[in-house]
Parts: structure tokens; C-alpha cells; sequence
């Protein structure tokens, strides 16, 4: 495993057989979300666009959790359903400072 991180192949993340089903994390994902309003408050200029993003799926602020991805190009914010942790889609909002 270090040897394919050091050549660029990454670590236990980018291997399948290492995933486990979101199903399976439900109260973990849960625990460790934030609320849509600490998202607004690290994207100051687009909360309406949050707002937006939210409803053209059928959620809002109430009903929706979020939680960061560090990607290589750019972290996303992963929105699930705040009671099932389904994942309601990647949006493409600064999820921390």
C-alpha cells in the first residue's frame, strides 16, 4: 500500500475491496453531518445557490445534512438526507475553510 501511494496509485480509499456500503455507516454519516446552515456560513456568496441546489432535488435546509469530500481538484460537499443519510448528490460548495 505505500508503495502504490508514493507512486501515485493511492491508498486503501481509491481501492474498492476496501469500501464499505453507505447502508452499513447510516449512523455515523449521521452523527458526523453538518447542518446545510454551516455550509452557507463557509459559502457566504452562494447561499441562495445552496438554497437552490436543494429544491431543484426536493430537499432544503430542514430536511438535508452535509458532509466533505477532499478531492483532488476541488472539495465538494456530499448533501444526504437528514434522516436516512441517502446521498442526495455532490454538490460543488466549499465544505470547510
Amino acid at each position: 500500500m505505500l508503495f502504490s501511494a508514493v507512486a501515485g496509485g493511492g491508498d486503501y480509499g481509491s481501492l474498492p475491496q476496501y469500501h464499505a456500503p453507505l447502508s452499513t455507516m447510516r449512523e455515523e454519516l449521521l452523527q458526523r453531518a453538518n447542518p446545510i446552515s454551516d455550509l452557507k456560513k463557509l459559502n457566504p456568496t452562494k447561499a441562495e445557490a445552496i438554497n437552490v441546489w436543494l429544491l431543484s432535488r426536493g430537499y432544503n435546509a430542514e430536511n438535508a445534512v452535509f458532509q466533505g469530500l477532499s478531492a483532488r481538484r476541488q472539495d465538494m460537499a456530499v448533501m444526504l438526507d437528514a434522516k436516512t443519510a441517502t446521498v442526495i448528490g455532490i454538490a460543488p460548495f466549499k465544505p470547510w475553510d
